[in-house]
């Protein structure tokens, strides 16, 4: 019998070589044929398994067990069980798109760089129907068709853009992926007097303005150069983008309070689909989590209002993401965690008097300077680090409801306003040390713009000589 669990595994498996399984199998048929009866009885008395290797796919082999039946002979392909195995991260993908049958058509769109898996996401673009019905209806409730336009950034195979365009918006488009230009110019052709289409990645934006400051480039205004230039109170401007890293965030929120950029053109008004590791740490409270509860939460609040509108499924965009970071149970490691599942569609619009608030762009400017140097530690005493800076203010600081062991971090952003707004009240603010502090980080500040600009020119320098060696 030991002979003939062998010939069944390699009639079993077609890869084998055919002269290995020639010389089983005679054996086995010359077996059989000398005491038949005496097998068969064996065989029918057996009720095991087997463990045997075949082939699931050319150069790779998997374990999987046989079950020996009543006759070796019933002993069949079909009666191979494969054991179960952890399917990869990118073939639970494919599998996803390929199997279910409406969104067999996305595949055929979206460029292979995007058919991946990857730990780090720089753009990512939706490319499931059911998520592009659900952001639909949200925008309809939202944005009224009688706006002016509506930008889409990143639009990728166009699910939402058509739904759109269909119920009547008028779109402008940055796209920064070039494959996904000529289909939306394929849309465009349908819709040809309301959607305008621009070869631009709008993320990069608060990279393009902090350029434009070093050499005094027009890359902003190549960019905006369809978008009207609006007061900050009046209508906002209407945009609908995915924000994979909070980069673009925390620049715009810094180009707030400079009014430079994307703020200079209006007030936005962003429908954003964002991950919940880059979105939490800016819409916190020092009463949710003082872990995360950091400077930049502060001026977020301060100029934006939000709105949670709805979870979105990860799996509805692409490139997946999957989570390779630390293992232990950090509140950050935790957030990136959930990156892998879903992502936010939330509300993001500038508050209409952000500006009047403060009077002028200098006071602006001193807030935002103010909220980083003094919550740069959190776990700081409010009463005794300002009276280091304005000394004799803690009197005032205890009428406005702050006691003696008040940490930063237990200031609302309100609270933060309002402390701001009674520092600048105290005799003597204008001469405090603090602006001492602040000069100093400008100086560094300048200097360093000063030595970037001064590789930009060796750049430019270079280039232009090598033009001219081209050209000789």
């Amino acid at each position: 019998m030991l002979n003939c669990v062998p010939a069944v595994w390699f009639r079993l498996n077609p890869m084998v070589s055919t002269c290995f399984k020639a010389m089983f199998t005679s054996k086995l048929d010359s077996l059989i044929s000398r005491c038949p009866s005496r097998i068969s009885n064996f065989s029918s008395s057996i009720c095991c398994s087997h463990k045997a290797y075949y082939p699931d796919k050319p150069g790779k082999w998997e374990r999987s067990e046989i079950k020996v039946k009543s006759s070796l002979e019933s002993v069949t392909e079909a009666d191979v069980v494969p054991s179960k195995k952890k399917r990869s991260r990118r073939r639970e993908m494919m599998d996803y798109y390929t199997l279910n049958e409406h969104l067999k058509s996305t595949y055929f769109i979206i460029p292979k760089q995007f058919w991946t898996v990857r730990h780090s996401v720089d753009l990512f673009y939706l490319a499931e129907e059911p998520t592009a019905d659900k952001l639909f209806c949200h925008i309809v409730k939202h944005i009224p068709t009688t706006c002016e336009y509506v930008i889409e950034v990143n639009p990728g195979p166009g699910l939402l853009t058509e739904k759109l365009l269909n119920h009547g918006y008028q779109l402008r488009i940055f796209e920064g992926t070039e494959p996904f230009v000529a289909h939306m110019e394929e849309i465009q052709s349908q819709h040809p007097h309301i959607l305008s289409i621009q070869l631009n990645n709008f993320l990069q934006l608060p990279i393009y303005v902090r350029q434009d400051y070093i050499d005094n480039g027009s890359r902003t205004e190549a960019v905006l150069r369809n978008i009207k230039p609006q007061d900050w109170e009046s209508d906002s401007l209407k945009i609908i983008l995915g924000i994979p890293k909070e980069k673009f965030l925390i620049h715009l929120i810094y180009d707030c309070y400079r009014k430079v950029g994307l703020p200079s053109y209006g007030r936005p008004e962003m429908y954003c689909i964002i991950p919940p590791s880059q979105l939490v740490p800016y819409i916190t409270a020092p009463d949710h989590k003082k872990e995360m509860y950091r400077h930049k939460a502060i001026l977020f609040q301060t100029v934006f209002d939000f709105e949670i509108l709805d979870e979105l499924s990860r799996a509805s965009f692409l490139p997946w993401h999957t989570y390779k970071g630390s293992a232990r149970n950090t509140w950050r490691s935790k957030l990136k965690r959930l990156d892998t599942n879903y992502m936010y569609l939330v509300k993001i619009s500038g508050k209409r008097d952000f500006y009047r608030m403060f009077g002028d762009l200098e006071t602006v400017e001193l807030y935002q300077k103010f909220i980083c140097q003094f919550f740069r530690r959190p776990n700081f005493p409010v009463i005794p680090i300002l009276e280091r800076w304005f000394p004799n203010c803690g009197p005032k600081v205890i009428n406005q409801g702050h006691g003696i062991f008040t940490l930063f971090s237990d200031l609302s952003p309100s609270e933060a306003l309002a402390l701001f707004q009674l520092c600048r009240t105290l005799p003597g603010f204008e001469k405090a040390p603090f602006f001492f502090e602040v000069e100093l980080e400008e100086e560094e500040a300048e200097e360093e713009d000063d030595e970037m600009k001064d590789e930009s020119t060796k750049m430019k320098k270079g280039e232009e000589e090598d033009d001219v060696m081209h050209h000789v």
